[in-house]
């Protein structure tokens, strides 16, 4: 629902959705849905929202995209990330420039029972993410920040971030550039990350980690943030974020967070060596998947594909799935076809990757509203 009310927003079209959750036990929108319409409500103007009164109906009517100043509570069902990444996508768009305050949440990486895959964390969107899209589509990166002002950990939260997003001229944006060659990992930083635990655990996690990732190469860095009293959120917790970097500027990225021990839950990860561990053998595994662009920043990537200039771009996925392609990522292909008229070409795929190449439309933030 995320990358679809997104790419309403961008294309001014309206998005109906019906029979949400309507089978579930909690039918209806959930509450990090609810949320995510309120942050895009903030930044636009004009946007009308109706939700039936089950909660299983939406229709979303965006409006001008404006920007501005936001100041939002979210809830800490879902990380920070769920929201960064929506406004990330949308804020270089924006009349004005994006400065967001969101609070409440988790910081770190949140799994759910909703998804398939982790949110991002914070430290993960600012290492990462953002560089990311400075680099291949020409994003200012001096008009990019996010600063974590109070880190926060499932299931309270009480994190804060700040993110601020300068307007993109529509010239500057420019085709994908550097995702088809993979290079060698030339360096490998982190931040093993806990709030309201012993600081001895971040740094338990930061050596498990490099003593995996040492054997790979020599250049590891990961750094250890304890955060106390007024830096601290409302739970206990720790988490580790990993990037890789190539010598062609390719990123890779892995994420984990601490999960308590419940009653009917047999994948609690509560040990800082088994943490660092799994992280870092993730990271490893995305590595020799010799893709170009990470699964973290998968949809985005795509999203300024297809906003960029009217040139093609050619991104080197890797491989999932029977056809190269898993379901989840086809779905959103054919979304981005229906909300801009884009259709990507998809390479016959190898034994790990597959190439897709796609023209932008050369989005310049103006549009007219689609009844």
């Amino acid at each position: 629902m995320r990358e679809r009310l997104v790419l309403a927003v961008l294309s001014g079209r309206a998005l109906k959705i019906d029979r949400i959750r309507a089978d579930s036990d909690a039918p209806g929108l959930a509450d990090y849905e609810i949320t995510l319409l309120k942050l895009l409500d903030a930044v636009t103007n004009g946007t009308e929202v109706r939700i039936s009164h089950t909660g299983t109906q939406l229709v979303f009517s965006p409006g001008v995209l404006v920007g501005g100043p936001v100041d939002l509570e979210i809830p800490p069902s879902r990380a920070v990330g769920y929201y960064l990444e929506a406004l990330i996508a949308v804020a270089p768009f924006a009349k004005k420039p994006v400065a967001a305050t969101l609070h409440g949440g988790a910081i770190t990486a949140c799994e759910g029972t909703h998804r398939a895959f982790t949110d991002a964390s914070a430290d993960t969107l600012r290492t990462a993410t953002l560089p990311f899209l400075s680099r291949a589509y020409g994003l200012d990166a001096a008009g990019l920040e996010l600063q974590v002002v109070r880190r926060g950990a499932p299931p309270l939260g009480g994190g804060s971030v700040r993110l601020v997003v300068q307007p993109a001229h529509p010239a500057s944006l420019r085709p994908a550039q550097g995702l088809t060659d993979a290079g060698r990992i030339r360096k490998i930083r982190g931040v093993a990350a806990c709030t309201r635990v012993s600081p001895a655990l971040a740094t338990r996690i930061a050596n498990s980690a490099r003593a995996v990732l040492t054997r790979y190469i020599p250049d590891v860095y990961v750094y250890a943030d304890a955060a106390r009293k007024e830096q601290a959120g409302a739970s206990p917790g720790f988490s580790l974020s990993l990037v890789a970097e190539s010598t062609t500027n390719i990123i890779y990225t892995a994420d984990v967070a601490a999960r308590p021990r419940t009653e009917d839950d047999d994948g609690a990860l509560n040990d800082p060596e088994q943490l660092g561990e799994t992280c870092a053998k993730g990271l490893l595994e995305a590595i020799a998947q010799g893709a170009c662009v990470d699964r973290a920043v998968e949809w985005l990537a795509l999203v300024f594909a297809v906003t960029c200039s009217d040139d093609v771009s050619k991104l080197v996925l890797p491989r999932r799935g029977e056809y190269g392609l898993d379901k989840i990522t086809i779905q959103y292909l054919r979304d981005l076809h229906t909300f801009f008229n884009v259709q990507f070409k998809i390479s016959e795929p190898t034994s790990d990757t597959v190439q897709l190449a796609g023209v932008g439309v050369g989005y310049n933030g103006i549009f007219r509203k689609v009844v």
